[in-house]
């Protein structure tokens, strides 16, 4: 059974770890859900004024039984 306060404290313990990186934790009885988003700064992008972009991934989890 998934201790959703506990997952979502984890994540969100986990998502600070990172600089500049933003979380968004979300949590059900049986799955938690984490959405993390990061403004990167491009090297070359900035040739044709594209300074920064944006990543975002998205992941899912849930327990399995034993």
């Amino acid at each position: 059974e998934l201790n959703a306060a506990q997952a979502r404290t984890d994540a969100l313990s986990t998502i600070g770890g990172y600089p500049r990186t933003k979380g968004e934790v979300t949590t059900s009885d049986d799955r938690v859900n984490v959405t993390v988003t990061r403004q990167v700064q491009t090297i070359l992008g900035g040739l044709v004024g594209m300074r920064t972009f944006t990543i975002s991934a998205h992941a899912s989890a849930a327990p399995r039984a034993p």
